[in-house]
């Protein structure tokens, strides 16, 4: 007699554990890149972005820990708000910040 398929299946993946898993691939895959085109070109953060608005709290509070400003396109694609001054440019942690205080002035909670 055979296994149960679904029973060794492993558990679904959460949301915040899809978003960390495909930050850290990015991270890891993006680490010796310095071009913004190939950052924002890559495959995981495509994903990231396709997961929408419920990746956001956790997207946030990645940004939160890491000050990681990359995140700008993404959170731009999924919001649709541009947060970020054109002279901001390169700032990555005054991105980051910025961000954050659109995201909270807006009600999100991470």
């Amino acid at each position: 007699m055979s296994a149960n398929p679904v029973q060794n299946a492993p558990p679904a993946e959460t949301m915040e554990q899809r978003v960390q898993r495909l930050l850290a691939t990015w991270r890891d895959e993006t680490a010796v890149i310095s071009s913004s085109t190939a950052l924002v070109a890559h495959p995981a953060y495509r994903e990231l972005i396709a997961l929408g608005r419920p990746a956001l709290p956790y997207l946030f509070r990645d940004l939160e820990q890491t000050h990681d400003g990359h995140l700008s396109s993404a959170l731009a694609a999924i919001t649709g708000a541009q947060p970020v001054q054109p002279g901001d440019g390169g700032r990555i942690r005054l991105v980051a910040e910025r961000w954050l205080n659109w995201a909270r002035e807006n009600g999100f909670r991470w």
